[in-house]
């Protein structure tokens, strides 16, 4: 799992490489910003996007999801803001893409090498979202629930309960 540093020195490689490299940080940011599944973050079109209702449609598109089930999640702050300077009112029509490409995997392999990062994938930055979830303390069946599965939380904390280092630093402390 990336830690936030990582993430930020990751998105700043990506934008010194040439080629697609704004739409390979897109897909990176709406993947780490939102919880989504790469086949998830790919589909999901402008309309998906309520921002008077301050949520987000997972549908999966003409694939769905992978529990087949769409759902609604809430339009966290810092996705909110993504999407806004991404969202040119004047472009994009409500059935386009809020990303156009379907993988960054050359642009991650690229831009981790040049950063001296380890090398992350696409589920890394799902991992990412959730960690931050977890360690701002929100509940395992709260996470469950946005990012689409259907246990309660269970696979949560037993997948992605794997907290960073610093994080579980900063709980010890509390343990006087």
């Amino acid at each position: 799992i990336p830690s936030r540093e990582e993430y930020r020195i990751l998105l700043d490689a990506i934008a010194n490489l040439d080629g697609r490299a704004s739409q390979s940080s897109n897909l990176i940011q709406l993947l780490a910003l939102s919880g989504m599944r790469l086949g998830e973050a790919t589909r999901i079109v402008w309309r998906e996007i309520d921002f008077e209702k301050e949520q987000f449609t997972v549908s999966g598109g003409d694939v769905g999801t992978k529990n087949g089930e769409v759902r609604t999640v809430p339009l966290f702050p810092s996705l909110r803001t993504f999407l806004e300077v991404l969202n040119n009112p004047n472009l994009p029509n409500s059935t386009d893409r809020i990303v156009s490409i379907d993988s960054t995997k050359s642009a991650l392999a690229s831009a981790s090498k040049q950063a001296g990062l380890p090398q992350f994938t696409h589920h890394s930055f799902r991992h990412f979202f959730v960690s931050n979830a977890i360690e701002v303390g929100v509940d395992f069946k709260t996470i469950a629930a946005w990012i689409g599965h259907k246990d309660g939380g269970m696979l949560v904390a037993k997948t992605y309960g794997h907290l960073r280092s610093t994080h579980s630093n900063n709980m010890a402390a509390l343990m006087k």
